[in-house]
């Protein structure tokens, strides 16, 4: 199952010090996130954001990086972008989309591969992990449903009706 793995990190997510990379032991947690998932899962990963700061951050250790445009209202259509334009140029679809905020350096491999997994079922359209905080993947034809919906309706795309499996 062809997947794409996509860490929305927008400027307005920055902290006080005017970063988004917080240092914990040295590393930032965007690069955290990345060798902590995205080295030792079946995805392709990419870094979505709209700040030149942060793509200098993951250019630095070598990530793959999209810059976004800054008008998106969520990570959903970020995501969004992000799949249009990889599958553009890679000319090849994904099967599956995981949209994976940054602040969470602590998800496991594991929990990233049950989310891939549970795609084998054809019924499910979108799933997430129920012990973290924004961690969700969709079909990839359900990601682009989503993001022809109205604004305020893209932010609450888990209220529509799709059959969402959560994972713990």
């Amino acid at each position: 199952m062809k997947t794409l793995l996509i860490i929305p990190a927008h400027a307005a997510a920055r902290d006080a010090h005017g970063t988004h990379h917080d240092l914990l032991g040295g590393m930032s947690i965007i690069q955290q996130v990345w060798e902590q998932v995205c080295d030792r899962v079946p995805a392709d990963c990419v870094v979505a954001t709209d700040d030149e700061q942060i793509a200098d951050t993951v250019e630095a250790f070598e990530g793959n990086v999209i810059l976004t445009f800054g008008t998106h209202h969520s990570d959903v259509s970020r995501c969004g972008e992000v799949l249009d334009r990889t599958e553009r140029v890679e000319r090849e679809e994904y099967d599956v989309v995981i949209c994976m905020p940054c602040g969470d350096p602590l998800i496991e491999p594991q929990q990233v591969r049950q989310l891939i997994a549970s795609f084998a079922d054809p019924a499910v359209q979108a799933a997430y992990l129920g012990n973290t905080e924004g961690v969700y993947a969709l079909r990839s034809n359900t990601l682009r449903e989503i993001c022809t919906l109205p604004i305020g309706q893209q932010q609450h795309w888990q209220q529509a009706g799709y059959n969402i499996l959560e994972i713990n």
